[in-house]
């Protein structure tokens, strides 16, 4: 991330212009000066960090970073292997075994979750479809996912839009291929690893995100009164919020 100065021009003004209040200007210098009077505790930001390698499944990163930093990861770090395994299962289509890695650390989650466990299931008949497996894909949906369909107009027009891919002979062509992007699976690997998390009692979410997401909104709510070096850049864009994606396996990918 970059800071974007307002210039040389010094410290803050205000100067009429036809008859209107211009805009009030920060530089570059007088704002530095007013960052460095905000004071952030180092502790607090070892907690941001701690937070977003457990939660994102860093195992080893976290423990290094326990030693590097003495900050408590408040969590046995070894259950991070449990939902790394599960999230990998995800990302790789393994939608069954992910349900059963799951079940074994809680038995009664997608029991108690019926949003979660519809979502797993209409996953899987997506794999099944994107493998163009059409018979196994039409029997799944019939046998586990019609009856949730029955008892919720919503839900079953999500089981029909899965099914009509089967229509067409590349479903990666059809005006529904969206379901079968990466960034599916990514959805659904996210909602169970907050389940799992929620599950064992620890965070659902990474904080970084909600803080970059705050950051941004208060930096376009400031600029509409003042110009002051906003910082550009967040998540590629100015007004969008990015970052790193876990994979599962350790590894993470940038912004789609």
């Amino acid at each position: 991330m970059s800071s974007n100065g307002a210039g040389s021009r010094g410290g803050s003004s205000a100067v009429p212009s036809g008859g209107m209040l211009q805009q009030k200007v920060i530089d570059s210098p007088s704002w530095d000066v007013r960052m460095k009077r905000c004071e952030v505790a180092k502790g607090e930001l070892n907690e941001l960090v701690m937070n977003y390698l457990v939660v994102e499944g860093y195992r080893d990163a976290a423990e290094h970073f326990v030693e590097e930093s003495g900050t408590d990861a408040k969590v046995d770090l070894t259950t991070i292997e449990e939902r790394v395994a599960i999230r990998k299962a995800m990302m790789q289509g393994n939608v069954v075994e992910a349900m059963k890695l799951a079940n074994d650390l809680d038995p009664t989650m997608l029991d108690r979750d019926r949003e979660l466990r519809f979502g797993l299931l209409k996953q899987r008949l997506l794999e099944l479809v994107r493998r163009g497996d059409a018979d196994e894909a039409l029997s799944f949906a019939a046998e586990h996912l019609a009856p949730e369909g029955a008892q919720d107009p919503a839900i079953l027009r999500q089981i029909e839009e899965a099914v009509t891919l089967l229509a067409f002979e590349d479903a990666t062509s059809s005006p529904l291929s969206g379901l079968l992007d990466m960034e599916q699976r990514h959805a659904a690997a996210g909602r169970l690893n907050a389940a799992v998390l929620q599950s064992q009692q620890q965070e659902t979410g990474p904080w970084l995100p909600d803080l970059l997401r705050q950051l941004v909104y208060t930096q376009n709510a400031l600029s509409e009164r003042v110009e002051f070096p906003r910082i550009e850049g967040i998540g590629g864009t100015k007004e969008g919020v990015g970052g790193t994606r876990s994979t599962g396996d350790g590894s993470a990918e940038g912004p789609r």
